[in-house]
């Protein structure tokens, strides 16, 4: 039954085209929007797919709150909290901007954020953080998650806006790390 439904609402939203791939990273831009699909996994372990299930994607903003489940376990509420707001921006997911209040992110949704709750893992795993992060997606995913070296490559001369963020991040006291270092763990690279 679960396959059923799963398989209904694949056919209902399948024909939507709204929004375009994501341009400003030149090998995301060739992605094809029409790959869609979904996919569950129950908690006793049965798996339901529709649609093009079986198309490997990077992960990209996804990733972003499993990057806070990881800072979480890591650093704990307090931990976590001490970096980052929890209130939305009402801004761009990429502004440069920082809570005046606190000089904290709003929140580890948006990229600053997600860079802060980034560095914070950089403070804790230093030169391993990129693997840690990847082991940690890997046990959410139930898999061993694969590396786009094309996606990273294509990102290097895109990431000015992030790199901005980071500098912003830094200078308000939530980032520790060098902002390239940390830019590139965000990214999906080595660090």
């Amino acid at each position: 039954m679960l396959g059923e439904i799963l398989d209904q609402v694949h056919a209902l939203v399948s024909d939507e085209r709204g929004g375009e791939v994501a341009s400003y990273i030149p090998a995301l831009a060739r992605a094809a929007p029409e790959d869609f699909g979904l996919a569950i996994v129950t908690t006793g372990g049965d798996v339901y797919t529709s649609g093009e299930s079986e198309t490997e994607f990077t992960i990209q903003s996804v990733s972003k709150p499993f990057t806070l489940a990881l800072a979480l376990h890591r650093c704990g509420l307090d931990g976590t909290y001490q970096r980052v707001g929890t209130e939305p921006s009402g801004d761009a997911y990429n502004s440069v901007v920082i809570d005046p209040q606190t000089n904290f992110p709003f929140n580890p949704i948006i990229n600053s954020g997600a860079i802060t709750m980034t560095g914070l893992l950089r403070d804790t795993h230093g030169a391993d953080t990129f693997a840690e992060i990847r082991r940690g997606y890997s046990r959410f995913a139930g898999a061993e998650l694969g590396f786009d070296e094309e996606v990273y490559e294509s990102e290097l001369g895109t990431a000015h806006r992030n790199r901005a963020i980071a500098h912003l991040m830094r200078s308000s006291g939530v980032v520790s790390d060098p902002v390239d270092e940390t830019v590139d763990v965000y990214r999906g690279g080595r660090g």
